[in-house]
Order: structure tokens, then C-alpha cells, then sequence
């Protein structure tokens, strides 16, 4: 006689009977994601709410700011001409290390001057809602970089993208749909590696990037002195700010034709809603 011990297979326990102390999952109890139009709405009291409180309008211009470090997303909204913080986001996840984006596949999130507008976004992302950034844009393509579909998206993985995890991303993605269908032609996303102050720019001078760095820091100076989104254009494959005209002629360039208007870098005048270089790129929503 054999001295084994029987083994039963419990069939009730693998089709998920109950089990004390356990919760058992039906098909019912188990939340599917949410529809684009979900996503779009859910967050829609709270900001309005939370705008009130600051004074700010839902349909105001937007400019977004991002530091990889602190892995920090901010946004700012316009009020009687200036632009205020709103919210501060931290970034849940971006590619790579500080520096530029160089190359399709090289893992890295782009540093730089990028604008969003209306068809660049795109409700039914795989991450949950994005929008492209235009990268590459003019500065990237003279120098050669490459990539696409560098999204400012949610969820918390990323490939060179900035994911901002869904519930921040609902916002972002509903500020930033408001201030376009309200008339802002572009949304100007600038992306540093961090503040370049003297001090950060001198602690990283020994580093590959650091005249690029350099570069990027009087825009962030005027802002900070201005509040306003700097024109930026790419001169002779630099960025360049764009001046603005002095006070005395600020009325009068409009009668003064273009070439003879040293204040103007661009072919066009700089349109006040946009915030960066020329449209840099036609990139459309991807299935990310």
C-alpha cells in the first residue's frame, strides 16, 4: 500500500472562489480606462475651482516650462498681460540624461524651443492624452538631429518622451486644449536641463553641452524679468531672442518696411500668442 498523500487539484479555487480575506475580481468590478471624453471631463471642476482662487481663466494663454532637473513640468497662465505660475507638475518620468536629443531611438527627451498647436494634439493616445512638442524643429533639423513623436503625454513610461502621469496630464492636456480653441496659434513648451543660472551654468561647464546650455539661458532671463514668453529665433543655427522694437517705435513698425526693421529676425513680425521660433515642424498626433 502506498503511503502518498492524495493531491487534489481545487478547481473551485482556480475559477476564483471565494477565498477568506481575499477579494475576488469579476469582469463588473474590474474599471476599464477611461474614453478620451472621460479623461477631458473628470478634471474640469477642479481646475476651475483652482483658477478661481488665482484669478486665472479657463481659455487663457498657456506657456509650459520644463527642468529635467528638478523633474519639474510648470504652467503658466496669462493674466493682464503677464504670464503667473499656475502649477508646478513633477515629471514622472523622462528618457536619457541631461543634453539634447540627437538621434530617432537614442532613449534621449529634446532640449530646446517647441511649439504645440491645435493639431498636434491628440485625445486618443496609447498614454492615456498627448501632444507632439514639434520636435525636431528648425535649430534640431540644421543640425542634423533626428526623431518623431516626442509627446508631452501621460502614463509613466517614456522612450524620450515626458510622461506626466494621467490625472496631471488631464489637466495640462485641458489648459492647453482651452487657450488654443480660445485663439493662441502655438503654445511655446521650452525645455531646459535645468535653471541656467550662473551658478548651475558654471557647475556644469565642463560638460559637452555647455555652450548649448549658455545658449538657452536668455530666454530664461527674460522671461524671469519679464513674464512674457520670449520670441526666440534660430540665426545662423544659434537661438537667438528676439529684441523687441524700442518704445518709440513700437507704433510705427508697421509703416516701416521689414528689411528696414532691425528688431525683426524673423520673415514674418513674431505673432504675440506664439512664443518661439517659426512653425518648425508638421508633425501630427500619432497612435501615441
Amino acid at each position: 500500500m502506498s503511503n502518498r498523500v492524495p493531491v487534489v487539484i481545487l478547481w473551485a479555487g482556480l475559477l476564483g472562489a471565494a477565498i477568506p480575506g481575499k477579494q475576488v475580481l469579476s469582469a463588473e468590478s474590474i474599471t476599464p480606462p477611461p474614453t478620451a471624453a472621460e479623461a477631458l471631463t473628470r478634471p474640469l471642476t477642479r481646475l476651475k475651482q483652482q483658477l478661481e482662487r488665482q484669478e486665472l481663466t479657463m481659455g487663457s494663454k498657456v506657456y509650459l516650462r520644463i527642468f529635467k532637473l528638478p523633474e519639474r513640468l510648470e504652467l503658466w497662465i496669462e493674466s493682464r498681460g503677464r504670464f503667473r505660475l499656475f502649477k508646478g507638475y513633477p515629471i514622472c518620468c523622462y528618457a536619457g540624461f541631461l543634453g539634447p536629443k540627437l538621434a530617432e531611438g537614442d532613449q534621449q527627451s529634446p532640449e530646446g524651443f517647441y511649439q504645440v498647436r491645435l493639431d498636434q494634439l491628440n485625445p486618443h493616445s496609447r498614454y492615456h492624452l498627448a501632444f507632439d512638442i514639434g520636435y525636431p524643429n528648425l535649430y534640431d533639423t540644421i543640425h542634423g538631429r533626428q526623431g518623431s513623436q516626442i509627446m508631452i503625454h501621460g502614463r509613466c513610461s517614456s522612450r524620450g518622451c515626458f510622461a506626466m502621469g494621467d490625472a496631471a496630464m488631464e489637466e495640462i492636456y485641458c489648459l492647453v486644449q482651452a487657450a488654443l480653441q480660445q485663439g493662441q496659434r502655438s503654445v511655446a513648451v521650452h525645455i531646459f536641463p535645468f535653471v541656467p543660472s550662473p551658478a548651475n551654468l558654471k557647475k556644469f561647464k565642463r560638460s559637452f553641452w555647455s555652450s548649448f546650455w549658455q545658449s538657452q539661458q536668455p530666454m530664461y532671463d527674460f522671461f524671469e524679468s519679464n513674464r512674457q514668453v520670449p520670441q526666440v529665433s534660430v540665426i545662423q543655427g544659434s537661438y537667438t531672442l528676439d529684441q523687441p522694437p524700442p518704445a518709440h517705435l513700437s507704433q510705427l513698425g508697421q509703416h516701416i518696411p521689414k528689411e528696414q526693421q532691425p528688431w525683426l529676425t524673423n520673415a514674418e513680425a513674431p505673432d504675440e500668442s506664439t512664443s518661439s521660433a517659426p512653425p518648425m515642424s508638421t508633425a501630427k498626433p500619432s497612435a501615441r
